[in-house]
């Protein structure tokens, strides 16, 4: 009796418990990563680059800039493909166009591997058009404590400006009056 009792209680028990179980939260990542808009559509576009659908990617591309979500490096990196897709096309004013808002906001822009070495040039060329030989290092990436990545500019101190030379001294002139002529003219 004892047994059946028991197994009476259990049964009335046991799908509550189970229940309560189901219905509890279940916990979270204390750090999910959520996609933006911009970066979804951004994802899209390199895949579609990638695979060689040049005008779907466009329209990822314009879907990624016109999100108002993005990151700067999300903005560069959306511009760069964006002059890709536009060099791609044909459309040489429409690439220099986005390779220079890209370099404008990260001078060390890359161009990715999948670029051909005619864009990756003309990427180069615009980065010297814009900045000349003017260009600081890129900066480092230092890993700090777990594994954040802080940015830090190169240790490359500036020289400090070197002072004009001295102006070289002229040779002292004698304060002696000049010497009358030596054959008086009549007059």
């Amino acid at each position: 009796m004892r047994s059946a009792l028991f197994l009476l209680i259990a049964a009335a028990v046991l799908p509550r418990a189970a229940r309560a179980e189901e219905s509890a939260p279940s916990p979270e990542p204390a750090e999910e990563h959520r996609a933006s808009k911009a970066e979804t559509h951004l994802k899209a576009g390199v895949r579609l680059y990638d695979r060689g659908d040049f005008d779907a990617a466009n329209v990822e591309l314009h879907r990624a800039e016109m999100a108002n979500d993005s990151t700067n490096e999300e903005i560069v990196k959306i511009q760069l493909y964006l002059g890709l897709v536009a060099a791609q096309g044909g459309d040489t004013a429409a690439a220099e166009r986005s390779f220079e808002a890209a370099l404008a906001l990260d001078p060390w822009a890359r161009a990715p591997a999948s670029a051909s070495p005619k864009q990756r040039e003309q990427l180069g060329d615009i980065r010297r058009h814009l900045y000349g030989n003017k260009i600081p290092p890129p900066p480092r990436r230092v890993t700090g404590p777990g594994t954040v990545k802080v940015l830090v500019p190169s240790a490359t101190p500036e020289a400090p400006p070197k002072p004009p030379p001295a102006p070289t001294p002229m040779p002292a002139t004698p304060a002696t009056p000049p010497a009358p002529p030596a054959n008086p003219t009549p007059k």
